[in-house]
């Protein structure tokens, strides 16, 4: 019996054998032809509350890194579908955990539908480990070796990412335009090629406690300038920040900074004289104001 699935494997791999009986051919026409907006038309799981499939959607269900989803193969036809996205280089990690006694295979898919690999062992446990340099959506398919099913017994999916990828680079700068009530926080970043956020964290100490709105910093691997204004501040007081990066091979944290808001009064004296209507309540007096200056 394992010769007869490790022929079925390498079949799968080898696309003239795909084409020797007319189940096969129907098998790789819709691999190799399905648009990839089309999701697979077989039946579909539904993470962790499935108890039957739904015929009539075509849309396998999402599948996050770090997550796990569980299911029923409930029929000898039954197949179930999930979707992976991968948004850098790096190592997708499949492990299938299987009811006892039964035997269910696992295979992953690419961008567009190609056959990737399969786990096709037939113990309790399958496992895939595929090291990518493509992103974008992968597919991953369950199903029972020679109508091999539960209706009653769930099976578990467990997915992880390990990106290939660098941690961002950033430096925190000097804040500019400061006046009593704001200031603007400068940084750079590079995201080193991986999808990366950045943010300030701020604060009066160096443990901060405030952080400005997340923004998103792309996927390039150029440094580039970001800038948060904060406003409101109390006078006379040393602010910290520091401008903060995360993408997922890591978080970085740039160097901490300070700024310092202090109000103080400056006299003014400004002599005025009633000319046209003398009047020596008037005459000569002198206005006093306060006028504003940043320290």
């Amino acid at each position: 019996m394992r010769e007869q699935r490790m022929s079925e494997m390498l079949t799968k791999m080898n696309v003239a054998g795909l084409i020797k009986s007319w189940k096969l051919k129907t098998i790789f026409l819709l691999l190799v032809f399905t648009p990839f907006v089309a999701m697979p038309t077989e039946a579909v799981a539904s993470c962790d509350t499935e108890s039957s499939n739904n015929l009539s959607s075509t849309t396998p269900d999402s599948l996050s890194s770090g997550g796990s989803c569980s299911g029923y193969i409930s029929t000898s036809t039954d197949v179930d579908w999930y979707y992976i996205y991968v948004g850098s280089s790096g190592t997708i990690s499949l492990s299938l955990t299987v009811p006892s006694t039964k035997d269910y295979d696992l295979e992953l898919y690419g961008p567009s539908y190609t056959w990737i690999d399969g786990s096709y062992y037939g113990t309790p446990n399958e496992s895939i480990i595929y090291t990518t340099t493509t992103t974008g959506y992968y597919f991953v398919r369950i199903y029972g070796y020679s109508g091999s099913n539960s209706p009653t017994s769930t099976y578990t999916l467990s997915y992880s990412f390990t990106s290939s990828g660098s941690p961002p680079t950033v430096s925190t700068n000097a804040a500019s335009s400061v006046t009593y009530n704001s200031a603007t926080l400068n940084g750079t970043v590079n995201p080193n090629g991986l999808s990366t956020s950045v943010w300030f964290n701020w604060g009066t100490t160096t443990s901060y406690g405030n952080a400005s709105g997340v923004a998103d910093a792309g996927s390039g691997t150029t440094t580039t300038s970001w800038q948060s204004t904060l406003s409101g501040a109390s006078s006379c007081t040393t602010y910290n920040f520091r401008f903060v990066a995360s993408n997922s091979a890591g978080t970085t944290y740039g160097s901490n900074a300070t700024y310092r808001f202090c109000l103080y009064k400056q006299w003014c004296c400004i002599y005025q004289h009633h000319i046209s209507n003398p009047d020596p309540l008037l005459l000569g007096f002198r206005l006093w104001i306060f006028t504003d200056a940043v320290q």
